[in-house]
């Protein structure tokens, strides 16, 4: 009787050792399961503002590495790897509408960055608003960021916000001057822009000279020609 308690003791603790080590490897499972975080990137990569939507693309690159060389991206029990999928808007709206299509409804991602024309993200918003995707850009336009745009992020300041001080510093600086030329696209970007300098400039005492470039005008020089024979203290331009 003695013996047989024994055996059935063996096998209680036997088995209480397997069932903990497989909660064990269960748990080291647990904390080992792999993910592909899909981001996906919006922005022109060839064309007007090429430097522009590079830059957002070889940021989320470098910032991918330093992830995986941290042993990924930890959320809760999953390790995640960044996955970038660029799409060239070609800073244009409609190539950016068909860019947030595809990766909305085919890649099935729910973070989209890197937008910098007004007019392409202002086309492609509805989209990633009514899809609440986090939908970061780098526009100038202030009509993007609204109380009912819940799910729109922009990722640094604008002529907005320092341009007033700019003309400070101009009036500051240069106390003679009277005109700004002012170059500006064609598009949403540029005339939000050219609003802005209307609106601050004469606060400085500045008269501002606007001359629109149609998009896609590779050669300003004779713009430029044009706005040195009118007799213009400053030139700034804003045609990316």
């Amino acid at each position: 009787m003695k013996g047989k308690w024994i055996v059935i003791a063996c096998v209680v603790f036997i088995g209480i050792g397997l069932f903990g080590t497989l909660i064990h490897a269960g748990s080291a499972w647990a904390q080992t399961k792999k993910g592909v975080l899909k981001i996906g990137v919006c922005g022109p990569l060839s064309g007007a503002g090429i430097t522009y939507g590079y830059a957002a693309l070889a940021g989320l690159e470098l910032k991918n590495e330093e992830i995986q060389k941290a042993g990924g991206l930890k959320v809760g029990d999953t390790v995640y790897s960044v996955q970038p999928i660029p799409y060239d808007t070609k800073y244009l709206p409609d190539p950016s509408v068909t860019a947030v299509k595809r990766l909305v409804y085919e890649d099935k991602v729910k973070i989209i960055f890197g937008e910098c024309g007004s007019a392409a993200a202002m086309a492609a918003q509805p989209i990633t608003e009514s899809n609440k995707i986090i939908y970061t850009i780098n526009t100038y336009t202030n009509r993007t960021l609204s109380p009912t745009t819940l799910y729109t992020f922009r990722t640094g300041n604008t002529p907005m916000e320092f341009g007033p001080a700019m003309l400070a510093y101009y009036r500051q600086q240069f106390p003679q001057a009277k005109k700004i030329g002012y170059l500006y696209r064609e598009d949403e970007t540029g005339k939000s822009m050219l609003a802005m300098q209307q609106k601050n400039a004469p606060v400085q005492g500045f008269e501002v000279v606007p001359l629109p470039v149609e998009p896609g005008t590779m050669d300003l020089t004779p713009l430029v020609t044009k706005m040195i024979s009118l007799n213009t203290d400053f030139r700034r331009a804003h045609v990316i």
